[in-house]
């Protein structure tokens, strides 16, 4: 790109970003990139993870995680690069203007430092997304997978991978205790599988090889090392009752926490006498703990007025104070949360389950406590499965749905 052209562009979105000017036309706002869909990559360990975005008139940049939609804020100039930030999530693309249909940087997660920092390109498509190529596969991984990730180490773990396929294409994702991960779209090639998953949050790619009836794979989600997984077939396995994870340990039911405010927070309190309850151990970081907040926002709107209260104690990565409630109120304010959001004590050293001491532990997050009317647990749910496990989000929904219909009865 010539110099003179990259000034050009620079000084335009100075103008743009400082203008007062109200009356400026859309026209205007909408030349410093082109409109419509753009194919973005990351580049990971040798590796490319694609997505397509969105760029709309009012510059607005939308991500299409298959069929999941993610949404970003506006562009902000830094020094001589562009900034574009994640409507809930902390992390950022930073990038130059090539040309106006071209962009290169990299995509950022200031949590997770360098080893997050993944090279960043894209390119203009046109008026309508890119067409994936569909060819006819004689392997197949359609079906359920019994999976172990870590598989023989201490910190072994177990999840199901669910997955369908239409000729090469491939989707599905692995269902975990704390939830599931995500939309993965990607293809067999002969015995190959590549799945890739980019949400704002994530970027994840998971290769694997199919021998007889074993997938043996590799999940890469850093510029540094990767986790072994390995799947065999399994129509039957599960991972069985997500309300027996977590259980309590105490009698008692007591928790001292901050409010954004900074003052303490204190629970049992009069405000939730005679009222139905959920608790939810929630992260701003957390693309499972946001799934599960987007369904109890609509279950609040819903049932406030005949009783339920929920309220969301937080974990936070920062460890100062006033940058854990920053992120919060960030994300409350970008997602409408109606409910009241308190902090815990930090994520680091297992923080959440010194503060729930009443229970087990905290192995997960999300994990939500319901109280009945007379303040007792009567139920804990580990993990979130969010819409990218299909059936399995639309029944734990309506589960959950009845089980408060059920409380507010009483």
């Amino acid at each position: 790109m010539k110099y003179s052209q990259f000034i050009f562009i620079s000084f335009f979105f100075l103008t743009f970003s400082c203008q007062n000017n109200e009356s400026a036309s859309l026209q205007e706002k909408s030349s410093v990139l082109k409109e419509g869909y753009w194919q973005g990559a990351l580049h990971l360990q040798g590796h490319e993870i694609f997505f397509d975005f969105l760029i709309d008139e009012n510059q607005k940049w939308t991500v299409y995680n298959d069929e999941e939609i993610v949404s970003l804020n506006a562009v902000e100039q830094k020094g001589d690069s562009l900034q574009i930030y994640f409507v809930t999530y902390p992390n950022y693309f930073k990038f130059k203007i090539d040309s106006l249909e071209s962009l290169s940087g990299y995509f950022f997660n200031p949590d997770l430092g360098t080893v997050s920092q993944l090279d960043f390109v894209a390119h203009y498509i046109g008026n309508e997304k890119a067409e994936r190529t569909i060819t006819e596969s004689t392997y197949t991984v359609a079906g359920n997978w019994e999976t172990r990730f870590r598989p023989g180490a201490e910190n072994e773990f177990p999840a199901v991978g669910k997955f369908t396929q239409k000729g090469s294409e491939v989707r599905g994702t692995f269902l975990k205790r704390s939830g599931d991960s995500r939309f993965l779209k990607g293809a067999m090639n002969k015995d190959s599988l590549i799945l890739t998953s980019f949400d704002g949050s994530h970027a994840s790619l998971y290769l694997a090889h199919l021998k007889n009836d074993t997938l043996f794979g590799e999940l890469i989600n850093r510029n540094e090392g990767s986790t072994k997984w390995i799947s065999v077939k399994n129509d039957d396995y599960s991972l069985g009752d997500a309300d027996q994870f977590t259980y309590l340990v105490k009698d008692s039911f007591h928790l001292k926490l901050k409010t954004m405010e900074g003052e303490d927070f204190y629970f049992p309190n009069p405000t939730y006498d005679n009222k139905v309850v959920i608790i939810q151990i929630t992260g701003t970081w957390c693309p499972n703990c946001l799934d599960e907040t987007v369904f109890f926002k609509e279950l609040y709107e819903e049932y406030n007025d005949q009783g339920l209260e929920i309220f969301s104690v937080a974990y936070e990565r920062p460890k100062e104070f006033e940058e854990q409630v920053a992120r919060l109120k960030r994300y409350q304010e970008n997602t409408a949360i109606p409910y009241p959001m308190v902090l815990g004590n930090g994520l680091a050293n297992n923080k959440a389950s010194e503060d729930f001491s009443m229970l087990n532990r905290v192995s997960a997050f999300p994990t939500s406590i319901f109280l009945n009317r007379k303040g007792e647990v009567v139920k804990i749910k580990t993990g979130f499965s969010g819409p990218g496990t299909g059936e399995l989000y639309e029944q734990g929904k309506k589960e959950i749905k009845n089980f408060v219909e059920e409380l507010l009865e009483f």
